[in-house]
């Protein structure tokens, strides 16, 4: 019976102590927004694990809505100066991927549109939603893991 107990009590205190650990799941996540230059005419996004919602641009420019952690960020970059590259970083150890999965708005990519020249998205294990409207002249769209949602006009 002591030794049950005994057992009992080592067990919570083990968890107490890995719970009082400041994990990479408990980081707030910081809300950020990029807005892209007027010259940018093309996009390419490499993200792993997030999800991508495109809506349309109320002003004709590129606008970005993202999270960002110390360990989840992105890294965005513009090349050939009209081109914009977001792609996702990550600094995590192996052990900071068992168990928990950061919230869905903490993992999602939202991206306000124009016409572009050229658009290519790609995303691991999360959806991509786009909407109707003109994307530009040449489209890509790539999921592993996930699906492709296109809202249509029912009236269309």
């Amino acid at each position: 019976m002591k030794k049950s107990r005994m057992s009992m009590v080592g067990l919570i205190a083990a968890l107490m102590l890995w719970m009082s650990c400041a994990p990479a799941w408990a980081e707030q996540a910081e809300v950020k927004r990029y807005d892209a230059d007027a010259r940018i005419q093309n996009l390419r996004i490499e993200v792993s694990d997030r999800k991508i919602v495109v809506q349309p641009s109320a002003d004709e420019r590129i606008h970005l809505g993202y999270s960002e952690t110390g360990q989840d960020f992105y890294e965005i970059s513009v090349q050939d100066g009209d081109t914009l590259v977001v792609e996702s970083k990550t600094n995590k150890k192996w052990y900071d991927y068992i168990g928990f999965k950061a919230d869905e708005s903490e993992r999602t990519l939202t991206l306000e549109l124009p016409a572009l020249g050229s658009l290519e998205i790609s995303t691991t294990n999360e959806d991509i939603e786009l909407p109707e409207m003109s994307l530009g002249e040449k489209v890509s769209v790539k999921v592993n893991n996930g699906d492709i949602r296109l809202e249509m006009d029912p009236a269309d």
